[in-house]
């Protein structure tokens, strides 16, 4: 359902409910009904969000907002009204992942997807679950249900559409997905879920390693014995997560794995040792 017709379906409700009040048996004249129509033109469609701090607020209580936290890469100590103050010059934004798989895992198909994974037929690779790798691994063997993660990585230039500049504000938007989402459900932006963001040129001079700090704790509680207990409704329910893949461009994957981004240096490939010359 899209925005406008979960703004509409309100709408109905709330009329529907102002006649309910009247009685089930009731019989509703001309001037009621125009009457309470009348009461409902005044208000707003977007009453409660008309404000940011109005729709973060409705966003927290109403669908369970996961705010992004900074992630300071670099500081630097500057003079300002003579007082030394330190002010962040590199930083990301990261979604807390584990708050961020609680909101997802409580939604009903994605439960029901993990819960009822598709057979397996050998010989035949239609899913991510389906390779060797996860379906021999030890913690699988122990939870069929076992999470598979992923994470995806690209970039986009942030530009104005009426200038003719570009490559000035390069952001990367990082990106985890849950492999255990049916595919034919998978191939949908709703299934892609943010993890981070940050400039590009921020993250090839500091790497991955503090923009994923909190993605690789979580996914090493998640492939331990113990798992990570979820809140699930009112129960908690323990989970096990392997790590699948890191999927994106050639220049995505190279940074990620801590090459040079650039197809002409020495050792141009990130999966063996040949060389430029060669």
């Amino acid at each position: 359902m899209s925005g406008v017709d979960s703004m509409i379906s309100s709408v109905l409700d709330l009329l529907q409910n102002k006649f309910i009040i009247k009685g089930q048996n009731e019989v509703f004249s001309v001037s009621e009904i125009v009457s309470t129509i009348e009461q409902l033109r005044g208000q707003s469609a977007f009453e409660g969000v008309q404000t940011p701090e109005k729709l973060k607020k409705n966003m927290d209580c109403e669908q369970g907002l996961v705010e992004p936290v900074k992630v300071v890469l670099k500081q630097r100590e500057v003079i300002k009204d003579n007082i030394v103050k330190t002010i962040d010059v590199d930083f990301a934004y990261v979604v807390p992942f584990l708050p961020s798989l609680e909101k997802i895992l409580n939604c009903p198909e994605v439960l029901y997807c993990i819960k009822n994974p598709l057979p397996v037929k050998p010989g035949v690779f239609s899913s991510s679950l389906d390779s060797y790798f996860y379906q021999s691994h030890p913690i699988v063997k122990d939870d069929p249900h076992t999470l598979g993660i992923g994470l995806y990585a690209d970039g986009v230039d942030l530009t104005d559409s009426a200038s003719s500049k570009s490559g000035v504000h390069p952001v990367t938007f990082i990106y985890f997905v849950l492999f255990n989402i049916h595919p034919k459900l998978r191939s949908s932006v709703r299934a892609i879920f943010l993890l981070a963001c940050v400039k590009s040129s921020f993250l090839k001079n500091h790497g991955y390693a503090k923009i994923l700090d909190d993605f690789i704790k979580i996914l090493n509680k998640l492939s331990s014995k113990e798992g990570i207990r979820i809140r699930i409704g009112n129960e908690e329910v323990v989970f096990h997560g392997i790590f699948i893949c890191f999927c994106g461009d050639n220049p995505a994957s190279e940074n990620v794995g801590g090459f040079k981004e650039s197809h002409f240096a020495a050792k141009p490939c990130r999966q063996c040792f040949v060389s430029k010359e060669d």
